[in-house]
């Protein structure tokens, strides 16, 4: 085989600091983020670590404090009264020139805030029970300055409003807080933003929320950085037309990315639930996040073609070309969504969404984290490379489960039921397009080394373009499609070791290959009711594996540590375990009141019996 590319990963460059006030730590030191890579055949797999929350967010972006007697303290009450320096009132508008704290309440039907200040000028806004509606344009403008903090005061409820249609003189500033400098929130009191011309709060540097509770409803975005969007320890509720939380600079690789440490998040958006233009990393948090809809949604723009697997099967039948991602919307309305890496170590996910639920254009790598997802397409979707060394995934509903060009799956907990395949990794060359002796191989691949994975799929169950390497792991699978295959591969597949149990049907039937170093073998036969335990014991009734499919099948294809050369092995269907077990895959215990198909001996490392059917 040719040397694999290296995954995308390693060429994403992974810079906390987006602009000259946010801290910027190299990626090379081994306490910012640890990288590691695993060498699987020939593939290399890159991974990295979330980068520390305190190289991203500093003392500066935390502190909420304020001195209330040396502050400029502004009282709204349909018009601005300043009692300090730094302020001036001119009608309705409120500008901010020179450093300091400005602490605000009361309400205004038609005003706004400006802050107009030389470049190193570093200006606190303590909302302190502000309500606040400009009829012409933003609420908060930030024209300059060097840094703006806006503290939400404890224990009050704040609330921004902009027009719904902006004047000509409005600066081209399009949402109710809208800034052209670093922006930073904190404290702990709440922020109602009502969006109703277009975006909620915009940052065309960098954004930082390190603490608040925000209501947010817009027209279009929620919450954009351009240069890079960082979240802790805040709370969220976000009704957005368009993307709900973003940073969208595509122009520097070392900009246009998105870091959540934590908090609660309710999203509720037209597209994207959380998108990044380069890196999306989440090292916590808890997530709900519904897009364009969800997956009860009658809105247009998903297409239902079907999605077959490309290339050509080892004995011969022709698929269907597909682009590993055919099952779209429209417009792009994907919960978790980064051009260059996905990166998620720890946080509870629950999504329903119209588009994949995690997407990357480059690769995606999962640590850790619970997800619960509903998906009008793709669970898991990487472009190149989709990496998972631990969490849990309950894959209710989704097109595919994972899908990537090359899959490594180290650990984990993982559910999937799926319209089509649970597991694909894709090609980009189709069919068509290459020799006939032409491998993928080289560029497509699954890999298991480990992990507990449950397949439900009315596609294929497991399918690789090129090649399926399983070495550990505790593996079920049901297909219950005539046409699919539990197991699927284009180049070759072997099993060295964990535990599979793989039911399927008996005309598209594939089993391991003979490079496999493990014993496995399929059992062809008359087709058995879905809710049957398949089981396979040693002679005395010991249980090897044993199985029960939620859906009908009439193959199996199982191997286990536990199989040995001419040993006999029983083939049974029904019956009990002892001692009773609700784990999905059952590797010890005896089996009681079970018929028994046949026996068998095996006489070679991938056996296959009763061949004649299918």
């Amino acid at each position: 085989m040719k040397k694999a590319v290296v995954l995308l990963l390693c060429t994403v460059i992974l810079i906390c600091g987006c602009s000259k006030n946010t801290p910027a730590p190299a990626p090379s030191s081994s306490d910012e983020v640890g990288a590691s890579s695993a060498v699987i055949g020939t593939f290399e797999f890159d991974s990295f670590e979330m980068p520390k929350e305190t190289l991203c967010i500093t003392e500066s972006d935390t502190n909420s404090d304020y001195d209330l007697e040396s502050a400029c303290v502004i009282e709204c009450n349909n018009g601005f009264d300043a009692d300090g320096d730094g302020a001036f009132i001119n009608d309705k508008v409120c500008t901010i020139a020179s450093p300091g704290v400005y602490v605000m309440s009361g309400k205004i039907t038609d005003g706004q805030i400006i802050v107009n200040a030389d470049k190193d000028a570093k200006i606190q806004i303590v909302l302190n029970g502000l309500t606040l509606t400009n009829k012409d344009g933003s609420a908060i403008f930030i024209k300059s300055a060097g840094k703006v903090v806006i503290t939400l005061a404890e224990g009050t409820k704040n609330k921004l409003t902009d027009a719904k249609s902006y004047s000509s003189d409005s600066g081209n500033s399009d949402a109710v807080i809208f800034s052209k400098e670093d922006l930073t929130f904190n404290g702990t009191g709440k922020l109602t933003v009502n969006g109703r011309y277009a975006h909620g709060i915009v940052s065309k540097d960098a954004l930082i929320i390190a603490g608040g509770t925000y209501k947010i409803s817009s027209v279009k975005s929620g919450i954009c950085g351009k240069d890079c969007t960082i979240i802790s320890s805040a709370k969220f509720d976000i009704a957005s037309g368009t993307d709900a939380i973003k940073s969208d600079n595509s122009d520097d690789e070392s900009k246009g990315f998105v870091y959540i440490f934590g908090g609660e998040f309710v999203i509720d958006s037209g597209n994207d639930g959380i998108s990044a233009s380069q890196n999306l990393m989440i090292s916590g948090g808890n997530f709900s996040i519904k897009t364009a809809g969800g997956t009860d949604s009658t809105a247009d723009g998903v297409s239902s073609s079907a999605n077959a697997n490309s290339g050509e099967r080892p004995n011969g039948f022709d698929t269907m070309p597909q682009d590993g991602n055919s099952n779209k919307t429209e417009e792009s309305a994907k919960a978790l969504k980064a051009t260059s890496a996905v990166c998620v170590s720890d946080g509870s996910f629950d999504i329903d969404s119209r588009d994949d639920a995690v997407h990357s254009n480059g690769s995606v790598q999962i640590t850790g984290g619970s997800f619960k997802i509903k998906s009008d397409d793709d669970a898991v979707h990487a472009d190149v490379d989709l990496v998972i060394d631990g969490g849990e995934f309950n894959v209710s509903s989704c097109y595919e489960g994972l899908e990537a060009i090359r899959i490594l799956i180290n650990d984990g907990d993982i559910d999937i039921t799926s319209s089509d395949d649970g597991i694909n990794a894709y090609s980009t060359t189709k069919t068509e397009e290459r020799a006939p002796d032409e491998s993928l191989t080289n560029d497509t691949c699954v890999y298991i080394k480990g992990g507990r994975i449950n397949i439900y799929a009315q596609g294929d169950g497991i399918d690789s373009n090129g090649a399926i390497e399983i070495s550990g792991g505790m593996i079920t699978v049901c297909t219950s499609n005539g046409g699919n295959a539990a197991l699927d591969y284009d180049s070759y597949g072997l099993i060295s070791g964990g535990v599979a149990v793989l039911c399927g049907q008996n005309d598209m039937a594939l089993n391991f290959g003979s490079k496999s170093t493990q014993y496995t073998f399929m059992c062809n036969m008359d087709s058995v009711e879905s809710g049957t335990r398949i089981s396979c014991t040693d002679k005395e009734g010991n249980i090897i594996v044993s199985y029960v499919p939620t859906c009908s099948f009439s193959s199996v294809v199982i191997s286990s540590p536990a199989l040995a050369e001419n040993v006999d092995y029983n083939i049974c269907s029904g019956g009990y375990i002892e001692p009773a077990s609700d784990e999905i895959l059952i590797t010890d215990g005896t089996l009681t009141d079970f018929s028994n198909l046949g026996t068998i001996r095996l006489t070679k490392i991938a056996s296959t019996f009763n061949s004649n059917r299918g």
